[in-house]
């Protein structure tokens, strides 16, 4: 989520995604990955001349690597494809991962679409 003053109005953008997946070990540090996603979008406008709401959904899948270089430390990297209202663009991601416990980690992405790049955190449990 996110939000701006812009010419004396306010604009929110909020994103978000639920996802499911399948990994395969490749070595004992390594794996690859694949997922498939509903993606949600929305962005609302309000100022003197009004207010404005556009939302959407769509579906997304990725493939992808991830290889833990200690103990506690993985790094990421993912490509594949969002489609909204019938359109699609190409996503590609960077992670870096801090594991607290085997299954609980924290971390931050740089995720790239359609030329438009994002930072975000994130809190992951896997089982």
């Amino acid at each position: 989520m996110t939000n701006d003053d812009i010419f004396d109005g306010d604009v929110d953008f909020d994103q978000g995604s639920a996802e499911v997946g399948y990994r395969y070990k490749m070595t004992g540090s390594t794996d690859i990955y694949g997922t498939l996603a509903y993606q949600y979008a929305e962005i609302s406008a309000s100022g003197p001349s009004g207010n404005l709401t556009s939302d959407t959904d769509g579906f997304g899948a990725n493939i992808g690597i991830r290889s833990m270089l200690t103990s506690k430390i993985d790094l990421e990297a993912s490509a594949g494809f969002l489609r909204f209202d019938g359109d699609s663009e190409a996503i590609a991601m960077l992670a870096a991962n801090y594991h607290f416990y085997p299954n609980v980690s924290v971390g931050l992405n740089f995720t790239n679409i359609a030329d438009v790049g994002t930072l975000g955190a994130l809190v992951r449990y896997s089982f």
